[in-house]
């Protein structure tokens, strides 16, 4: 069986596989937050309340700024990486997934994938460990033609060790 089919990633794409990607880190950054919390809750220090407040305000603050300049660094990375908004063609058999694009041809056999994940409308081909082939639910015919092409990425990309 073969997969083709054309697509274009969009900015919310990239940002959905950056947030994907980054997602542990961004809970090791409510770390700080809830430890501070926990700390105010169980030490019963009088009067320091002023500088609890101040802390967790520049805490929530920093949390906030990251989110801001992590969003804003996705979408200058996105525009100037002009390969990103290129119209890719795909073609997925069992022995390799092809990807296409006017300027250049990728093809990666099973033992070149470094890792596969899955969402709910995404498949990420990790071919590094920061660098991916997405594949969107969008780019196929339906919805169940989606669903098809997972379960035969499971079945032929995914090391024993990942299934």
């Amino acid at each position: 069986m073969t997969y083709e089919f054309s697509a274009i990633m969009t900015l919310d794409d990239y940002i959905q596989f950056n947030k994907m990607f980054h997602r542990k880190s961004n809970i090791l950054m409510l770390i700080p937050l809830a430890a501070w919390v926990l700390f105010y809750l169980f030490i019963d220090i009088k009067g320091i309340e002023y500088i609890y407040f101040f802390i967790l305000f520049v805490l929530i603050f920093i949390l906030i700024i990251s989110k801001i300049f992590f969003r804003v660094n996705y979408k200058k990375s996105y525009y100037s990486t002009k390969f990103l908004q290129d119209d890719c063609f795909f073609k997925i058999s069992e022995k390799s997934i092809e990807i296409t694009t006017q300027d250049s041809r990728a093809i990666a056999k099973r033992d070149k994938i470094h890792k596969i994940k899955f969402d709910k409308d995404s498949i990420y081909l990790f071919i590094a460990v920061n660098m991916a082939y997405i594949i969107k639910k969008r780019y196929l015919k339906s919805g169940d033609e989606f669903n098809e092409l997972k379960e035969f990425v499971k079945k032929h990309y995914l090391p024993n060790s990942q299934v």
